[in-house]
C-alpha cells in the first residue's frame, strides 16, 4: 500500500514521516547524490512530495535547500552506523527506517528506551547484584 491509498488524512507524526521520506526521494533520484533510498520514493507519495514544496516556499528557499538538514543527518547517521554494526546490519537499519518513514536514529529511539526501562526495573525485581 502506498501513501495514496490511504484515505484518512495523516496525524502529524505521519506528515512527518511523508515529509522525511520526501526528502530523502529527492536526494535518492539526484545524480551522485549522497545516499540511496529506493523505498523513500515510495513511501513519501504525492502527499510527502507536496508537503516539501510548501516547506521550501515557507521558507522561500528552493527544495534543494530545504532538504540540507535531513539529508546531512542522514548521511551522518549512515555513517556512524556502520562503525558499530557493518554493512549488512546497517541496510537492516535504513529499510527499517525508511519503512517507518524516519530516520534512522529515530527508529532505534523506542529499543533504546525500553532497553533502559527493563534495566531500571530489573534493578527493582532482583537488586544490582542479580541484574
Amino acid at each position: 500500500m502506498t501513501i495514496e491509498n490511504v484515505e484518512k488524512p495523516l496525524p502529524p507524526l505521519g506528515k512527518t514521516g511523508a515529509f522525511t521520506a520526501a526528502c530523502r526521494a529527492y536526494e535518492d533520484a539526484k545524480e551522485g547524490g549522497m545516499f540511496s533510498d529506493p523505498y523513500a520514493k515510495v513511501f513519501c507519495g504525492e502527499e510527502g512530495r507536496k508537503y516539501l514544496e510548501v516547506y521550501a516556499g515557507a521558507r522561500g528557499v528552493e527544495v534543494e535547500e530545504a532538504t540540507r538538514g535531513i539529508v546531512e543527518r542522514t548521511r551522518w547517521i549512515d555513517e556512524e552506523a556502520k562503525g558499530f554494526c557493518g554493512e549488512e546490519g546497517r541496510k537492516y537499519l535504513e529499510v527499517y527506517a525508511g519503512a517507518r518513514g524516519v530516520e534512522v536514529e529515530e527508529a532505534t529511539r523506542g529499543i533504546v528506551e525500553r532497553t533502559r526501562w527493563i534495566d531500571e526495573e530489573a534493578k527493582g525485581f532482583c537488586g544490582e547484584e542479580g541484574r
